[in-house]
C-alpha cells in the first residue's frame, strides 16, 4: 500500500480499519485491476448489542465474525475492514 496510515488494523479484531479499506479501494480502482472482489461489512446499530449484551459479548461476537471471514478467504486475499463510514 502506498500511504502509511495511523492504524492499518483495528486492534480487536485485526481487520483493517476503514481509512484503510478506503484507500485501498481506491488504489485498486485507479490500477483498473481485474478480478478483484471486496466485501464490505457495516454492522449498523452494533452499539444495541453492546447495550442489550455488554461489551464482552459484543468484541466475542466481533472476534467470531473476523475469525469467520479471514478462514473464508486465502492468505493471497486482501481481507477489507468490518465496516465503512
Amino acid at each position: 500500500m502506498g500511504k502509511i496510515m495511523k492504524q492499518e488494523k483495528e486492534e480487536l479484531t485485526g481487520l483493517y480499519t476503514a481509512d484503510t479499506a478506503k484507500m485501498m479501494i481506491e488504489e485498486y480502482l485507479e490500477k483498473e485491476q481485474e478480478n478483484v472482489g471486496m466485501i464490505v461489512l457495516d454492522l449498523d446499530g452494533f452499539e444495541q448489542v453492546n447495550t442489550m449484551f455488554d461489551r464482552e459479548k459484543g468484541d466475542e461476537f466481533l472476534l467470531d465474525t473476523s475469525y469467520i471471514l479471514q478462514q473464508s478467504f486465502s492468505d493471497k486475499t486482501e481481507r477489507a475492514n468490518r465496516s465503512m463510514p
